[in-house]
């Protein structure tokens, strides 16, 4: 199972993992009723050796208000739910759990707390619902053997629950003040997801280190845009200023989608800045290039209107923006409303390259990206208008939207 270190949050492949956590509490989200046939389909595709079949089942399961046993049962046994490029979604369907639920998480975490280390943050997500597990946490600080980073996100967790100590919120701001803490702290906020129990001590250390060089600026954002409630004038200040003074790219990626969560008045020009630089560094393959962290920011940022904001632009006129947007909804998932038929569109109309119509710079991008987008975006009625739309494509393109279809239809192949 995954092991965390210090620095793995911001090493993934050949490049950095930069992303943002969210920082907004939205509205409540209403989940529709999933069909009894649809979530058994779900909890075997949660078996099957297949990573994407594993991220759509994943998704669907993030619209479960309350995840049953047999569900959460299904995550813990997955290999694909478990891997690191898919843990940020993991977390947000076991934050859900309660009950029954919980407690089979307690236990599988408690039956070996190194082999399952991937699973401490869940219990912060949970909050109260995890409270059970408490008195074994603290036992585990009394571990002589316990690393450092794992003291660190217990204690996170703890707070999460509302059951930390002022010594232990202590310790939390003190490590806050030291470089190589700080990086452990923000770590265990990122993950754990929960934490309107932030001190203004803990807050303006947060803020400080937006001040601080690139990297701290970056890992400050993801913290600060976990606060909920917290999420006060002088941290979307904090976060303003950092999005108008900064020009490095990735910076201004995930500082623009920053102050897009938290700013209702600058969300769309903000948004559109934030999607061109998303683009310019990872093109469109978003879930791939930087893992699992974008789920992580969605879960946090978890605004309807956000989401609303991101659909929109799926048909800017400049397809590098569109391109990006597409990727993101991939995050979202088949909760995005009425975006399907707008990807169906993009593929549409499509135009065969010739010396009339030459393609603009982005545009096979976006048509490779729509069509990929389907499979985690298209709902479980869907396929039967996909199919018919495959017919009309060639290449690569059927050959990806076919794909897709597989995927919507938990199918493996």
């Amino acid at each position: 199972m995954v092991r965390f270190t210090p620095m793995m949050l911001f090493l993934v492949a050949s490049g950095l993992i930069l992303a943002c956590a969210g920082c907004v509490t939205g509205a409540a989200r209403e989940h529709p009723q999933i069909a009894p046939e649809r979530l058994d389909k779900i909890k075997k595709a949660l078996g099957m050796e297949n990573w994407s079949l594993a991220r759509r089942a994943l998704l669907e399961a993030t619209q479960v208000d309350h995840p049953d046993t047999q569900l959460v049962k299904a995550i813990l046994r997955s290999e694909e739910a478990r891997r690191m490029s898919l843990i940020g979604l993991t977390l947000r369907v076991l934050g859900n759990a309660s009950g029954e639920s919980a407690e089979e998480v307690i236990r599988t975490y408690r039956g070996d707390p190194e082999r399952n280390v991937d699973l401490l943050p869940a219990l912060g997500r949970m909050g109260k619902n995890a409270v059970g597990a408490v008195p074994y946490l603290r036992g585990r600080l009394t571990d002589p053997n316990l690393r450092p980073e794992q003291k660190t996100t217990i204690n996170v967790v703890l707070a999460c629950m509302g059951q930390a100590t002022p010594v232990e919120l202590g310790e939390i701001a003190e490590e806050l003040n030291q470089k190589e803490g700080r990086a452990q702290v923000i770590q265990a906020m990122f993950y754990a997801g929960r934490n309107e129990w932030v001190t203004e001590a803990v807050k303006d250390s947060l803020l400080k280190a937006l001040g601080q060089g690139k990297e701290q600026q970056v890992w400050a954002i993801f913290a600060l845009m976990t606060l909920g409630r917290k999420t006060d004038r002088t941290v979307v200040e904090g976060l303003t200023h950092v999005y108008d003074t900064q020009t490095d790219g990735i910076v201004r990626v995930w500082s623009g989608l920053a102050v897009a969560a938290v700013d209702s008045n600058r969300r769309h020009a903000a948004m559109q800045k934030a999607f061109l630089a998303l683009y310019l560094e990872y093109g469109n393959c978003l879930t791939r290039e930087i893992s699992n962290l974008p789920d992580l920011f969605y879960s946090a940022v978890g605004d309807a209107a956000f989401a609303k904001e991101a659909a929109s632009l799926v048909s800017h006129k400049d397809p590098r923006i569109a391109t990006a947007a597409v990727s993101f909804l991939e995050i979202i998932g088949p909760a995005t409303k009425g975006v399907t038929p707008k990807l169906i569109r993009i593929l549409e109309t499509a135009e065969e390259d010739d010396d009339d119509h030459p393609v603009v710079d982005g545009a096979e991008d976006l048509r490779d990206a729509a069509a990929e987008a389907l499979g985690m975006v298209a709902g479980p009625s869907d396929p039967p208008e996909l199919r018919k739309l495959a017919k009309k494509c060639k290449g690569d393109i059927k050959e990806s939207l076919e794909h897709s279809i597989q995927i919507v239809q938990l199918e493996n192949w």
